[in-house]
């Protein structure tokens, strides 16, 4: 991925300081693109990174790429996130739209979403008239 990665020099774990760790999501989300794996420590790895297809080989005993509901507002990238949570070394994958705002959580093949309006408060700095 390149010259994408995450500010461990603002950030260096996900659990450590709540205000820290916004800062470095905000100045990500603005810039870079990729993926970013949190150990179950909290670590942050600094080199963001791009998941390739998985294969039915690759995923949780149990799991099956077939069982995935896709919605009609998921993306390529919401998709891969998706398909990612089969893995089984992947605890949770989460997804966060520049365009609406949504947030999603995937786990194990299953997700809960949030859309932005749920959440509260403008979006990038809209602001109501």
């Amino acid at each position: 991925m390149g010259s994408n990665t995450w500010p461990v020099d603002t950030c260096r774990r996900a659990s450590a300081d709540i205000d820290a760790f916004y800062d470095a999501t905000k100045q990500v989300a603005h810039s870079c693109d990729g993926g970013v794996c949190i150990g179950v420590d909290g670590r942050i790895l600094e080199q963001m990174v791009r998941f390739k297809n998985i294969s039915n080989d690759e995923i949780a005993e149990g799991l099956s790429l077939d069982s995935l509901n896709y919605a009609d507002w998921m993306g390529a990238r919401h998709m891969s996130a998706y398909e990612t949570s089969l893995r089984p070394d992947v605890i949770t994958t989460i997804t966060l739209s520049e365009e609406s705002g949504r947030i999603t959580v995937f786990q194990d093949g299953e997700y809960e979403t949030v859309e932005r309006e749920m959440i509260g408060g403008p979006w990038r700095g809209q602001e109501d008239d």
